[in-house]
Parts: structure tokens; sequence; C-alpha cells
């Protein structure tokens, strides 16, 4: 390993690393590199030799690896920063979109460094996987609470590898939409709260949800096909997993006729006819829902839901 012996605080013009690295996307042993290199020094001051050899293989055509090195760039600059810092700027962000709500709240986190949320494993798997970071850094906004991001990703790929290793983007998705709690009116507002919680349920268990339909043949698309963009429409469930089975055991309507799940619940004029806009019993189950019909937001969230 060649690097610097002592880092001066503004890398972003000295050559930390040996060009020569950066003609080839990252191995596993320059990911042990640059990992030694951050313990030695900072994630920051590796960032910046590790942007400056990206824009260096750019400009020799090595548009492959340049890609990947400019990801890891990404991820060791967030790994520097501190989780207080992180927390803080995404909660200016969620104000300053219109986004925040009465089941959020300002974070109150350490001034350690986003790297000791994950391990060092996980680490060397961020840097080095492109199609991976591709998708995350496409994906997320300044919207995201990055510390929950990471500690969800890391659960994930902690309660099953294997299967996290085909289902990326399905934990990937998981991630960006349970980082935050949901707003007090999701789905809909024309239901109780005592008939529906609206609290989205542990993420390790959405994952697991997901995965055991898929592994069982009941989803109406590959789930490890899928990208990340499309799951996320997916995995923000409302309705328990008790429900969620009957659906997959009740509704079998095919992918090209899926649509039909709307109608299946027949429409209540009487409710209308009535103002009775809001959900007039103590159960929201699906089941219930399919039984004593509704109006068009009692066949919008069954459809949704069932669909999921």
């Amino acid at each position: 390993m060649v690097v610097c012996a002592e880092l001066p605080a503004d890398c972003a013009e000295t050559q930390i690393f040996p060009l020569g690295w950066f003609v080839r996307p990252p191995t596993p042993e320059r990911i042990v590199d640059v990992q030694t290199a951050a313990a030695a020094s900072s994630w920051i001051a590796v960032s910046s030799g590790l942007y400056a050899g990206a824009i260096s293989a750019y400009e020799h055509g090595q548009t492959d690896a340049a890609e990947t090195w400019y990801y890891a760039a990404k991820w060791t600059n967030l790994f520097g920063q501190t989780q207080n810092d992180v927390g803080n700027q995404w909660w200016a962000s969620v104000n300053k979109a219109g986004l925040a709500n009465a089941n959020l709240c300002k974070p109150e986190l350490p001034e350690e460094p986003m790297s000791r949320l994950i391990t060092p494993e996980m680490i060397s798997w961020l840097l080095g996987d492109r199609q991976f970071s591709a998708a995350f850094w496409s994906m997320v906004s300044p919207c995201d609470n990055l510390s929950q991001v990471l500690v969800i990703l890391r659960k994930l790929r902690e309660d099953n590898p294997a299967r996290f290793k085909t289902y990326t983007q399905l934990a990937l998705a998981i991630s960006l939409v349970y980082d935050s709690a949901p707003p007090s009116r999701w789905p809909h507002a024309q239901v109780s709260k005592k008939a529906l919680p609206r609290q989205l349920m542990p993420p390790v268990e959405v994952f697991r949800f997901f995965a055991d339909a898929d592994e069982r043949g009941v989803t109406l698309h590959k789930l490890g096909q899928l990208t990340a963009g499309d799951l996320r429409f997916l995995v923000d469930l409302s309705a328990p997993f008790p429900e969620l089975l009957w659906a997959q055991q009740s509704m079998k309507f095919p992918l090209a006729q899926l649509f039909k799940t709307y109608d299946s619940v027949r429409y209540r004029q009487d409710r209308i006819a009535g103002d009775q806009y809001v959900w007039p019993y103590e159960s929201y189950e699906l089941a219930r829902i399919y039984s004593e019909g509704g109006i068009c937001v009692d066949q919008a969230y069954f459809a949704t839901q069932a669909g999921k």
C-alpha cells in the first residue's frame, strides 16, 4: 500500500493513492488498503484521494473503474461524517421540504462517524459492489434518514447473508422506506387509528415475508429481478402479515387483471348517501373490507394491500 505518511488538510489536490490503482475497479486487496488508510488517517481524507483517483480514471477513459471508485469515494465521505451532522442535515431537509409531521422528531445522535453503524466487513462490501452502489446513490435523497438506512441494511444482511445477496434490491427498497415513521394520516385518514394502527412493521420481518413469498413462487413478479426503484412501491405495508397471507390465498387475479382487485370490493352507495365517509366498523382487516364493501378509499386501500 502506498499512502502519504502525513495527509494534508486538503487532499483534493494531492494524489494520496498511486494512479495505477484506478485503471481497474477496486479489488478486495485494494479495499482492505482503503480501510487501513482510513484507520490511519480519516475517512474524509481517504475520500478525497479516491475522488482524485476516480477523476484520473475517467480522464484516461477507464469509465468502469472510474464509476466504481467514484462510488467508493462517496461511501467513504459518508462514513467520515458524524452521525449527529448527518441527522441534523436530514432534519433540516425534511423541514425544508415540508415533510415534517407529528410522528417525526429531531434525532439526538452521537458525535461518532457513520462508519460505526456498520461492520468493517459490510463496509468492504459497499466499497466494492458497483451495482448496489449505483442503485443506492441514484435513489437516496436529502430526506432519507441515512443513519437508519445503514442500520436497517446491516440488520437485513446479518439476519440471513445468503438471502440478502439474492435480494439486495429488496433490502435497499426496505431500508429507504422504513428509515422514518410514516405520517399520522398514512395511508389514508378515513379510518380510525384503532382500526388501522398506521405503524410500519419491523424491516427484518418485512424482508422475510417478501423473500419467503418469492421463494414459494406466490408472487406475480420474480422479486429478485426487480430494481429497488420498483420495489419501493411494494414494501410499504400497512396491512399485517396474516391479512396479506389471506390476500395471497383469496385474490387469484393474474398480473394483467390485477386491477380487478379494486372492483372486487362492493361499492357502498348507502354510505355515500348517508355521508358516512369514515369506516364505520372496528376492524379494518382486508377480509372485513371484502365482506362489508366500502367506498372508493376503502377499495383503493384493499387493492394496494392485496396487490402487494
